[in-house]
């Protein structure tokens, strides 16, 4: 039997296509937390139907195995054996931190390296990297927005059964203080 394939692995129309899925289940999960969790007869079956669906996202999604212990302590002692004692990098771009302030639009960057007037710009021995690292930017990019999806299905779910457990609560609130009046009106 084959290991699952892990998302960082898939191509971008795998991972859409499990991304759909995703988006399918949680509208269940949530659709089953706005009918059933606010029904304390139902609450049960529908938490653990939740919890399936969840479940089934997740392995969706499976995270990367974890690597041996005793391997990566084998390597860590080699590199640390193999590096040589070295003079602080004095190259190192002072200017480092000013990456994080870089605003992509990955529409424009996405038409402009299929615009043969723009690319031409760009001198000929440059642009087929810079056409590839544009790709691999706009396909990072996109598989961001992708786990964003997720995570925001996730996210609404969360926000859905919260609700359906407060709702819950105020019923058997209101019930318990109800019994406790009719407690009081009996004695």
């Amino acid at each position: 039997m084959d290991a699952p394939r892990l998302p960082h692995d898939l191509t971008l129309d795998e991972l859409r296509q499990r991304v759909q899925e995703a988006e399918k289940l949680l509208r269940v999960a949530r659709q089953l937390a706005n009918d059933e969790l606010r029904d304390p007869k139902q609450s049960t079956r529908a938490k653990d139907r939740i919890a399936s669906l969840c479940k089934e996202v997740n392995a969706l999604f499976p995270p990367p195995p974890e690597p041996l212990p005793d391997l990566d302590a084998t390597l860590a002692d080699e590199e640390e054996e193999e590096a040589p004692d070295e003079e602080p990098d004095t190259l190192v771009d002072e200017d480092a931190d000013d990456d994080d302030d870089w605003d992509v639009d990955y529409v424009k960057l996405r038409a402009a390296i299929h615009d043969p007037t723009l690319m031409d710009k760009i001198p000929e021995a440059e642009r087929a990297r810079f056409k590839e690292m544009a790709e691999q930017l706009l396909e990072a990019h996109e598989r961001q927005e992708l786990y964003a999806r997720v995570t925001a299905g996730f996210e609404e779910l969360e926000r859905t059964t919260r609700a359906g457990a407060e709702e819950v609560g105020r019923q058997l609130a209101v019930a318990l203080t109800f019994e406790e009046l009719g407690k009081k009106y009996k004695a």
